[in-house]
């Protein structure tokens, strides 16, 4: 009797393991498939945002001042809130 019981323990801990594995597939898979997919002129514009040819040098991105932690403005005050001449 006590036979049974170990095997039938052995048998719910693989139905626990394929489980909770088919679980965190489903995760992964509903996570890669949320990611928004960019149109041409995004990609575009992230492409010539990030493109350090285009500074004098060709050493530096808009990206470099105006990076995502300085909300894509920049890391000083004064820069962030003047208007930009045309």
């Amino acid at each position: 009797m006590v036979f049974y019981w170990r095997e039938r323990r052995v048998e719910m801990k693989k139905w626990i393991l394929i489980a909770v594995g088919l679980i965190a597939l489903t995760v992964m898979v509903s996570t890669v498939s949320s990611v928004p997919v960019l149109t041409d002129k995004q990609q575009l514009g992230k492409s010539i945002f990030f493109d350090k040819n285009l500074s004098i040098n060709s050493n530096q991105s808009c990206a470099a001042c105006h990076g995502p932690e300085a909300g894509w403005t920049g890391p000083d005050n004064v820069i962030s809130f003047c208007p930009v001449p045309l």
